[in-house]
């Protein structure tokens, strides 16, 4: 019995090892994420350009979280078009709940989408090994816009993020022949959509190459297609609907 024991449980020494190669991927991305945060959270300088706005905006809607104003929360959020749409704001509303902090606030948004955005490029560079895209973070973290947008509440990091994901879920989905994969491409063009106007000029072509690759190849493909388009549809078209005419007029 006992041996059986022995022989069933993994050695020390290969526990050890497994829990390092799960770890180490975490190791340089915790760090440097915590250089950006400790930065952007410790100086006192304002944020500039729409900043200040949006820190205004995304900190209202935080406090209304806080108070339990959920309706007035819910009802100012969706009709957000001016300067940007409302997904940006959401990070900022998160943070802006728990903390009057100007500080902590952008530092808490410049994470999520930080984190989001080396998720994203760890997908894209796939079957290539997960430093690549790590790699591809850091050589993007170092890049002067990326530290003015960490450090202004800029929505350009917000438009990175969420193109990057929309991107590397259409990687995934290998031109629309997996389903799921195909599903979060649709979620997360909605989210993009709703980031910033200049996402669907980022994202048009390959979308399109790729959805006109999916209708020739057949079924399966035409099916994730369509359900790729029907979740992006779900996320952006009632807002659309509701705010495109002041959209419009903004960006014309």
């Amino acid at each position: 019995m006992h041996a059986l024991l022995r022989r069933a449980r993994p050695p020390a020494r290969s526990l050890i090892r497994r829990g390092v190669r799960r770890l180490l991927p975490l190791v340089l991305p915790a760090l440097a994420l915590t250089l950006v945060i400790s930065v952007v959270a410790g100086t006192d300088r304002g944020p500039a350009a729409d900043g200040p706005h949006m820190l205004a905006q995304g900190m209202r809607l935080g406090a209304w979280l806080a108070d339990g104003a959920f309706t007035r929360f819910a009802r100012t959020f969706l009709t957000l078009s001016t300067p940007h749409p409302p997904v940006g704001y959401l990070p900022l509303a998160l943070a802006g709940a728990f903390t009057s902090d100007v500080r902590n606030v952008i530092a808490f948004a410049d994470a999520v989408w930080l984190l989001l955005l080396l998720d994203a490029l760890v997908r894209l560079v796939r079957p290539a090994p997960w430093w690549a895209g790590q790699l591809a973070w850091l050589v993007g973290l170092s890049a002067s816009a990326t530290w003015w947008s960490a450090d202004h509440a800029g929505f350009d990091l917000v438009t990175a993020a969420t193109c990057a994901q929309a991107l590397s879920w259409l990687h995934a989905s290998e031109g629309f022949s997996r389903g799921r994969a195909s599903l979060a491409t649709g979620a997360w063009l909605g989210a993009a959509f709703l980031s910033k106007y200049s996402a669907p000029l980022v994202l048009a072509a390959p979308v399109a190459l790729a959805g006109i690759g999916a209708l020739a190849r057949g079924n399966t493909t035409r099916r994730n297609l369509a359900g790729a388009v029907a979740v992006w549809a779900l996320l952006f078209v009632p807002w659309a609907a509701m705010n495109g005419g002041v959209a419009w007029n903004y960006v014309v």
